[in-house]
């Protein structure tokens, strides 16, 4: 009796890990993509921009450092509209925010979400690379909002926070590997 009840509980314990791992979808050639975020997202830009051209995908960007979840709830999703996807790097900043704030972090992202589909815009988030402080928080935040989501590799820095230009190239050429066209 044991046996089946722990093959059940299994069963269903990955039928739930696989959907929450929700799979990110594939940009196509001579569509329209929005980047927005923080100074992640500000070092992104000009590789995943190169990247977008040389495939046929217009990439339009909004980035600014320092910035958090809630600097970007209605600017966001405002940048982002007439784009089939927005690729959102936020969260770093959030991390290191007060309790208070983080505890807000899923609400945040999940208005940030909400807007961009309500406006057609697809909503893929670029989870933070680890860090020297912990993220597990705010990744979760993230995670919470049932969107697609990048998981980020340890990419060469020169900070210990933002990675070298040549760190910054590996990680836009690992999401474009995941996101861009085949």
């Amino acid at each position: 009796m044991y046996t089946v009840a722990a093959l059940l509980v299994a069963a269903a314990a990955l039928l739930l890990y696989d959907q929450a791992k929700k799979a990110a979808p594939v940009i196509q050639s001579g569509e329209k993509v929005a980047l927005f975020g923080d100074s992640l997202a500000q070092g992104l830009r000009p590789p995943l921009s190169g990247l977008a051209s040389h495939s046929g995908v217009k990439l339009v960007a909004d980035v600014q450092q320092g910035t958090r979840l809630d600097q970007w709830v209605t600017r966001g999703p405002a940048m982002a509209q007439g784009s089939r996807y927005a690729l959102i790097s936020l969260g770093t900043n959030d991390a290191v925010g007060n309790e208070q704030h983080r505890a807000k972090a899923a609400g945040y992202a999940k208005a940030i979400s909400s807007s961009l589909r309500a406006s057609g815009v697809t909503p893929i988030w670029i989870l933070p690379p680890p860090m020297r402080f912990p993220t597990e928080q705010i990744k979760d935040a993230i995670r919470s909002t049932g969107d697609a989501t990048l998981e980020s590799a340890d990419y060469p820095r020169y900070d210990g926070i933002h990675p070298t230009p040549d760190g910054f190239k590996q990680w836009a050429a690992d999401i474009w590997a995941d996101v861009g066209p085949r």
